[in-house]
């Protein structure tokens, strides 16, 4: 079947606190048991340090004995460790007082079997502790004296707990079942960890928006050129220019997080125009009788200047993005900068790479002849609609071409 975990690697320090949280049956006590060896690992290893004495508590209160009462179920080996006194001021602090602390384990509710088992295992005074759900059934005193007493402790402690606020006061550490027996580890308390969690589930969503920007780019250039040598020309400048955009990052020491993303999927659109403008140039002297390397030659030279100026317009819009004051500009300042570094790159793109994959795969469609015209009948009133439309488009934009002024508005 399907491993509960697998590529699971940590070391756990002292005075570290492991907070493993996770859905029901995904394998927190199995990975718990599996560190105190009572399972065996299909793969991997368990190694302990010297000294290591570890005290174990688990959901099934395993740990004291129901026949025994509670003073004699707590009490460590070394009876004269202890006095009857002092193991009734330790049961206290769990709230196991009075005649309740001579009650025998098994007569006892849930919740004051498992004070008796953590009372047990902080008088064993372990260096790690393992607790699996160690605030079940406990009472708000019993749960204070565990939170202030795991605060405090020097040594390592790796527990299983679904509260969530205990978690965030108590771990320093989280080992998170995320499925697909995948196991995240992150240094911090359990706020921290969601924040993460949600940080990186925003960047899964936004390389899928970057991969679906790409391919629908493809399909829609695919559609209105017609030509999959076109098709592959655009295509092949989208992951050039963002892979370019991406060495330059790492340059820079920026990091691939929502924001440089969100940029790199912005410039998507950007590379593309630069691409096509330099393309349909290409393409319309190619249709003009050019063979495929003058025309690429010619065209890109011609149509130089008006990528650079659209360029440089757009990288001009970002450019002071990137340099805004306060908390605002910290927060833009790697979206700026990968914007402008992507819109130079895509042009630099767009004037070599294009034009030379233009000159050896470009291939130009002539078009058809006209086509015989329709004989009236049923298309009689869309044509004549068709025409009318074209008519008043001819008187409009003629206007323009007489009166010079309107012509440079």
């Amino acid at each position: 079947g399907q491993p509960l975990f697998s590529n699971v690697t940590l070391q756990v320090k002292r005075g570290e606190r492991w907070g493993i949280l996770g859905p029901n049956g995904a394998g927190k006590t199995t990975l718990l048991r599996t560190l105190l060896g009572e399972l065996k690992p299909d793969s991997g290893r368990v190694r302990f340090g010297t000294g290591v004495n570890v005290a174990y508590f688990d959901q099934q209160l395993s740990s004291v004995d129901p026949e025994m009462d509670a003073m004699d179920a707590v009490r460590p080996p070394d009876v004269a460790k202890y006095t009857d006194g002092q193991l009734r001021d330790h049961l206290a602090k769990f709230g196991i007082r009075g005649e309740l602390a001579l009650q025998k384990v098994g007569a006892m509710s849930g919740g004051e079997r498992s004070k008796v088992a953590l009372a047990r295992i902080a008088a064993l005074e372990p260096n790690v502790l393992v607790l699996d759900e160690p605030t079940n059934h406990l009472d708000l005193e019993a749960r204070n004296w565990l939170e202030e007493y795991l605060e405090s402790y020097p040594h390592a402690v790796i527990l299983v707990s679904h509260d969530r606020f205990f978690l965030d006061r108590i771990a320093t550490h989280i080992l998170a079942y995320e499925g697909d027996s995948h196991v995240e580890w992150f240094e911090g308390n359990f706020a921290d960890y969601e924040e993460d969690k949600k940080r990186r589930e925003d960047i899964e969503e936004v390389k899928l928006a970057l991969v679906s920007g790409i391919c629908l780019t493809a399909i829609v250039t695919l559609l209105f050129l017609g030509s999959a040598s076109s098709t592959l020309n655009v295509c092949v400048s989208i992951p050039t220019s963002l892979l370019g955009t991406m060495v330059a990052m790492k340059m820079g020491g920026f990091t691939l997080n929502f924001m440089t993303l969100l940029a790199l999927s912005l410039s998507v659109g950007v590379v593309v125009d630069d691409a096509i403008l330099v393309l349909e140039n290409i393409y319309r002297r190619m249709e003009e009788g050019e063979t495929r390397s003058v025309a690429a030659k010619r065209g890109a030279r011609e149509i130089t200047f008006a990528a650079l100026a659209a360029t440089l317009s757009i990288a001009a819009i970002f450019i002071p993005v990137a340099f805004m004051k306060g908390a605002i500009g910290r927060f833009f300042f790697q979206f700026g900068i990968t914007v402008t570094v992507a819109v130079l790159l895509s042009l630099i793109v767009s004037l070599t790479i294009t034009p030379v994959l233009c000159a050896r795969f470009l291939s130009v469609r002539h078009p058809n002849p006209p086509a015989p015209p329709i004989r009236a009948g049923v298309l009689a009133g869309p044509i004549s609609v068709v025409r009318r439309v074209g008519w008043f488009f001819d008187q409009f934009l003629g206007v323009p071409l007489i009166i010079r002024p309107m012509e440079f508005i």
